[in-house]
């Protein structure tokens, strides 16, 4: 899932499917979907792009030019080819690379794998921006001729949907014969060449080359990727992603339909959030900050004052009280009175209370005390 430390899963099913809850140490909470999906699929997808129908001529095109002290190669695959192969949304664990004369087979400082998702369909210069770390970087291998299988030291996560930049470069190599790889005339300028002027030298960063030419043969590729869950685009919530080591559990409290979540997380205290449908339209930015619901005193032994900002006060006036087990415990219409006052045994501890307008709602936390 690409999270570490202090991950806590939570899984819900229900007549839909199945859904993933990570709480996490740094990013909040975060849903995946398609948990069924990836479940029926094979632990790895692999295939290949590209047919050798040409072959590397000279050290430039080659991602393997040992014959210079340096170089530098980028080279674009489209989501439509990778997605006709079956890829899916997943880290890319391993790339492969045909050889079809392995020359001087190694080199002397290894060599640099970078990724990126792009939305660029051809390349007119070189990308930039590569994320960190490097899936391989200063790698050293011994190539054999045929299909070499290039392991990445940290895979990288394709979303699916974007193109795929992929560079090779080197820096500091002793020079030996060419390396030449199988390639594929894609049609479109796909395959970017870095310019070896004055970079010919072993003091040259060549992950720094600049841009050459960009032709349109393109080294043939070998992918092996594992799918991973897919996270659902998240809605910035305060109480949900401020606050490490966040936790959260899920369940429908209001009998509505909709998945509700109580959340905590190291910066302490719990909060209720209600569920509701999800508005694909553009959402509108408020100038405004939320209402803030106070209730004095707190900590109190069940009695206690709700108070709401005058402004909104007749808007909001059915209070919900419930345990953190989801129980209701109280109802009260608060235009009588906003005073509340908790008849008979209650067992001390947190309690959220709810406060709803149609869909919209305000909540807050009560912790009552044990009475005299």
């Amino acid at each position: 899932l690409g999270l570490s430390g202090n991950a806590v899963p939570v899984f819900h099913r229900d007549s839909t499917g199945s859904t993933l809850f990570v709480g996490s140490r740094t990013q909040g909470i975060i849903q995946y979907d398609q948990l069924d999906t990836i479940a029926s699929l094979p632990g790895n997808i692999y295939d290949s792009l590209g047919n050798a129908s040409d072959t590397s001529v000279n050290s430039d095109q080659t991602l393997f030019g040992i014959s210079k002290r340096s170089g530098r190669n980028q080279f674009l695959i489209l989501a439509s080819e990778l997605q006709a192969k079956g890829f899916l949304y997943g880290f890319i664990e391993s790339l492969g690379f045909n050889i079809i004369d392995k020359g001087g087979s190694v080199f002397t400082n290894g060599f640099t794998i970078k990724i990126k998702n792009t939305s660029a369909t051809s390349l007119s210069s070189f990308e930039d921006n590569f994320p960190t770390p490097y899936p391989v970087e200063d790698y050293i291998f011994g190539f054999g001729n045929g299909w070499n299988t290039v392991p990445l030291q940290f895979p990288f996560l394709w979303d699916g949907q974007s193109n795929l930049v992929i560079e090779v470069c080197f820096s500091g190599n002793f020079p030996d014969d060419d390396i030449i790889i199988g390639m594929t005339d894609k049609g479109f300028p796909c395959h970017a060449i870095g310019d070896i002027s004055n970079f010919n030298n072993l003091s040259a960063d060549g992950c720094a080359m600049p841009y050459l030419n960009t032709i349109t043969s393109r080294p043939d590729v070998w992918i092996s990727l594992t799918p991973a869950l897919i996270p659902v685009p998240n809605q910035f919530v305060s109480d949900l992603y401020v606050g490490e080591r966040s936790n959260a559990d899920f369940t429908d409290l209001n009998g509505d339909g909709y998945l509700d979540a109580i959340a905590g997380n190291l910066r302490g205290g719990m909060s209720l959030f209600h569920g509701k449908l999800y508005d694909l339209g553009d959402e509108e930015e408020s100038l405004f900050e939320r209402p803030r619901v106070n209730v004095y005193p707190n900590p109190n032994s069940g009695s206690f004052r709700v108070d709401i900002p005058a402004s909104i006060r007749h808007e909001f006036t059915d209070l919900r009280l419930f345990s953190t087990q989801g129980q209701l415990i109280h109802e009260q219409d608060l235009r009588a009175s906003t005073e509340v006052n908790l008849t008979g045994a209650i067992a001390p501890g947190l309690y959220l209370g709810i406060l709803q307008n149609g869909l919209e709602v305000l909540n807050f936390r009560v912790l009552i005390g044990k009475t005299d």
